[in-house]
């Protein structure tokens, strides 16, 4: 047989049998300072009946077992990737794929057997499917499963996700989250819909949150127009403005919302940046709320025609124009403040650069400018 050195120095006699598991038999090792020393890759790593899961769990674990199993699963004929599939089967998953090492066997065992056995494997990762994905190396078997699975049991897997903690819980995780964003392009319709309905009353939360906000930030791109609850979802997003376009990750949220350009999500925005117009311009992060508005509003207008965007757009302009505020013991349209202030200016400079899409609005905005030197 062949041999290799696992992480205690010994070498391990390696046998493949093609109907049974062969006995395992230890070595001294040649020390690994020896020039002469020159050990050969290894076949498989085999144990006889009488060896415990627990001895094949232990040689998954180790670099050269792992190496080993891999280099089988991907060169090997197809009795060798069964007798491997079988030796995973007979070990605890989760003692398998919360090891590194082993988990990377079962990473490569995914994309090397047939829907049968992968059925196999795939009822006890359903079963463990939290504790898995909220797992370093665990959540990465999760992942290949839902590569290479098949839709019935990609459904299996993703409808879990209709379950409003179960959600939460993972969406607020590191590795959670790359689970349910890789699940997306897999989820039915009802799925959508519960999760949708799940986080109806937990925009603030979710959209302050960095991994569950950039989510659902997803999660509308994919689904927008889609089904109801999802457009509602977005609603209740555009009515918590006050609580999001002020916060780091909030203000990307309300970005994506109104870059989807739902027209009541349009709507929602302009009346907030009427009534807060000052303090708007004045804030560093929801500055950018308003430019992103105003570039949706300006996408949307015509030159020469009145719409109702561009209408909306004049009576920004004009908001900005007709605001006085005292700088310095000078009062000043908010518009020069705001060209002049370290966050206000990127909306001014964004008007400024789409004027010609303006309508009563331009010229009034041309005098102020002209009279300010600006």
């Amino acid at each position: 047989g062949e041999t290799a050195t696992d992480k205690e120095g010994v070498v391990i006699e390696l046998n493949l049998s093609t109907s049974s598991i062969s006995n395992l038999t230890s070595f001294p090792t040649v020390p690994s300072f020896d020039p002469e020393y020159h050990p050969q890759p290894p076949t498989l790593a085999t144990f006889s009946h009488q060896a415990t899961d627990t001895g094949f769990l232990s040689y998954c674990q180790t670099p050269s077992g792992s190496g080993a199993l891999q280099h089988q699963l991907s060169n090997g004929d197809q009795k060798t990737k069964e007798i491997i599939f079988q030796s995973v089967m007979l070990c605890d998953l989760l003692d398998m794929v919360t090891n590194h090492q082993s988990c990377q066997v079962v990473q490569k065992l995914c994309s090397c057997v047939g829907h049968d056995m992968l059925e196999k494997l795939v009822i006890p990762v359903n079963k463990q499917f939290i504790t898995l994905s909220l797992h370093p190396s665990g959540h990465q078997a999760v992942l290949a499963v839902l590569a290479v699975a098949s839709q019935d049991q990609k459904n299996m897997i993703t409808s879990q996700l209709e379950n409003e903690n179960t959600l939460l819980q993972l969406l607020k995780d590191q590795h959670g989250y790359f689970v349910v964003q890789r699940c997306l392009p897999y989820i039915q319709a009802e799925t959508i819909s519960c999760i949708a309905k799940s986080l109806e009353c937990r925009v603030v939360e979710v959209g302050r949150h960095p991994k569950a906000s950039a989510f659902l930030q997803e999660f509308f791109r994919q689904f927008n127009g889609k089904d109801r609850l999802v457009d509602i979802l977005q609603e209740k997003v555009m009515d918590s403005l006050e609580c999001l376009a002020y916060c780091d990750t909030g203000l990307w949220l309300v970005q994506t919302v109104i870059k989807l350009g739902q027209p009541t999500a349009i709507t929602t925005a302009i009346g907030w940046l009427e009534n807060n117009m000052q303090n708007v311009l004045e804030d560093c992060k929801a500055v950018f709320v308003a430019r992103t508005l105003v570039q949706q509003l300006l996408a949307r207008s015509m030159k020469g025609i009145q719409n109702t965007w561009s209408q909306a757009m004049d009576r920004l302009v004009d908001k900005m124009i007709d605001t006085l505020v005292v700088v310095r013991e000078n009062t000043l349209p908010l518009i020069i403040v705001a060209a002049m202030h370290h966050a206000g200016h990127i909306v001014v400079q964004e008007v400024a650069r789409q004027k010609e899409w303006l309508g009563n609005s331009r010229e009034k905005m041309k005098r102020v400018m002209e009279q300010h030197r600006i």
